[in-house]
């Protein structure tokens, strides 16, 4: 076994693994996040921070901000983290629930 899936087994966080972490620096193309419990910080590359275009990641998160993420890699002593893929499941959720409203909705119009 490696050092790093060591670590991975003490922690309990893996890739697939949804966390809380708090944004502790923002670089230009990266922000540094602490998780709580977590023998070492993650980071999330711009391109993972929303599905939108953003020039600079302090556009889209500040020092301080509380963020759901998911584990996309474990390496180096660091978590490669998502905020995009989080946020496009949730939307994907809203966007059943609303469909599933809309179409109780046209039922109920229906019989009246």
């Amino acid at each position: 076994m490696t050092e790093e899936m060591n670590l991975d087994e003490l922690n309990g966080y893996k890739e697939g693994d949804r966390v809380t972490g708090k944004v502790t620096k923002i670089e230009d193309k990266s922000v540094m996040v602490e998780i709580s419990g977590a023998p070492f910080d993650g980071v999330i590359p711009i391109s993972e921070l929303s599905s939108l275009h953003i020039e600079k990641a302090s556009d889209a998160v500040q020092v301080g901000d509380e963020l759901e993420l998911l584990i996309t890699k474990v390496e180096d002593e660091n978590y490669v983290l998502s905020k995009r893929k989080v946020d496009a499941e949730m939307h994907g959720i809203l966007l059943k629930r609303c469909l599933t409203t809309n179409k109780q909705l046209k039922q109920k119009l229906r019989t009246l």
